[in-house]
């Protein structure tokens, strides 16, 4: 979205998975260093699969669904640079600039507008995205007035994993009334 923002000029079109063009506030934003924090307390030697990486982190983070969690811990690789007996482990994510600039990464506070053709898919058990939230309408017509909107009956922020056959559908279906 800020690509699009920023430097419209470049941009043909963009697709939105379940986020919209807003502050999500300080309950996510302490929610996110939460996590950060948590995922750095992991050892990095010891496992010997991420499974056991979920146990140790699930009575940390309660507030994350089970799927969640997975979908996270997947950013936790085995370490193929480090030869030393046992399997070493490594986050793929930079976890210290994340934690860094998470209120930067967060805020969404722009003045410009992108009239391309984009398309926000949200989730209706979701509250990233949603057509029954009106700030989160607001916001998407304010910046992206020409946007696309569709929602995936029955998902959650993880649309892609829980429906996967329908968010593809909706992804094909804005792509071809792009550009």
């Amino acid at each position: 979205m800020v690509g699009a923002l920023k430097y419209n000029h470049l941009m043909g079109g963009f697709i939105s998975l379940d986020v919209c063009p807003i502050n999500y506030g300080d309950k996510r934003l302490h929610l996110y260093r939460k996590m950060i924090t948590c995922f750095k307390s992991v050892p990095t030697h010891g496992f010997t699969k991420r499974e056991e990486v979920v146990e140790l982190l699930r009575p940390k983070l309660p507030e994350l669904s089970n799927l969640e969690m997975g979908f996270l811990v997947n950013n936790f690789v085995p370490d193929i640079d480090k030869k030393i007996g046992g399997k070493h482990w490594k986050w793929s994510i930079n976890n210290d600039a994340i934690f860094n600039h998470l209120e930067h990464i967060q805020a969404f506070d722009y003045k410009e507008t992108y009239s391309g053709k984009c398309a926000f898919i949200g989730a209706s058990n979701s509250d990233y995205c949603n057509t029954n939230n009106e700030k989160h309408m607001a916001s998407i017509r304010k910046y992206f007035p020409n946007a696309s909107i569709q929602m995936i009956d029955g998902a959650t922020h993880m649309l892609h994993i829980e429906k996967p056959l329908e968010t593809t559908q909706a992804i094909v279906n804005a792509l071809e009334h792009m550009p």
